[in-house]
């Protein structure tokens, strides 16, 4: 209940406080404006699945799912066992496991924010997310193999953190480059129902791995292996031409036409 009011009263804090559309941001200037305005329009032009039943019938929504579902096993496998991890290096007291631990996360944000700007300047998702995801695969592999040297541990760790936690930004707005209206909540939910799974599929991947093989670098191996399905699907099944269009606020057109 404490953290749910909190919750429900910013809810409907934000009903009232949100602008409902760009021309009612009091925030923005008419030229601004203008360009969020042209830049929603020609997105929308490139869109050609508007209904729900396009969403559920568009092959690109399931494999979005099961590019979803390799990265939340990954995100989910690292959020519940990298302080495990950075014990089993030798780092002793819940204090310095934590700090440590702070590092891969720390290094994810930075890397997250810089990612994600060259790819709303360049509007080009694809090659950002595989790419990333790829690095992320070979940090958690390294990070296994190199297991008994804390420092590159530490390092490749950081590495395969922002594989995943940097993909996340570079993911999500594929799915709205060729979805819209009620196909975009329909698509969007399906994505997010089917990819989930990875959330339950990623605490026991280090579990089930266990059982099969005694390395204890089996687990990684094992995330690394599942982020490149991943960016091999990215790569092989969605489109290239699903990128975003970014005009140029001094004359509207496509950057790239410039």
């Amino acid at each position: 209940m404490i953290e749910g009011v909190p919750s429900i009263v910013v809810g409907v804090w934000v009903m009232y406080y949100l602008d409902s559309t760009i021309d009612e941001a009091k925030w923005l200037t008419a030229d601004e404006k203008t360009l969020l305005n042209r830049n929603l329009e020609a997105e929308e032009k490139q869109k050609t699945e508007t209904r729900i039943l396009d969403a559920f019938k568009s092959a690109k929504v399931y494999v979005l799912s099961i590019i979803y579902f390799t990265l939340m096993i990954g995100l989910y496998g690292i959020a519940f066992w990298l302080p495990t991890i950075v014990k089993a290096l030798g780092v002793q007291g819940y204090w310095n496991v934590g700090l440590l631990s702070a590092i891969p996360w720390g290094f994810a944000t930075i890397g997250m924010l810089l990612i994600s700007r060259h790819s709303d300047q360049t509007g080009e998702r694809r090659w950002h997310y595989a790419l990333n995801a790829t690095a992320g695969a070979l940090g958690f592999a390294l990070a296994g193999a190199l297991g008994a040297n804390p420092v590159l541990s530490i390092a490749f760790l950081s590495i395969g953190t922002l594989g995943v936690v940097g993909s996340m930004p570079l993911f999500w707005p594929i799915p709205s480059a060729f979805l819209t209206g009620t196909a975009a909540a329909a698509g969007i939910g399906i994505v997010n129902s089917i990819g989930n799974l990875g959330g339950y599929v990623g605490p026991n991947v280090p579990i089930w791995i266990k059982a099969i093989s005694p390395d204890p670098a089996a687990a990684m191996y094992a995330m690394a292996i599942l982020l490149l399905i991943g960016a091999a699907v990215t790569l092989l099944f969605i489109p290239s031409s699903l990128r975003v269009r970014v005009l140029s606020p001094a004359t509207g057109r496509p950057k790239a036409a410039e």
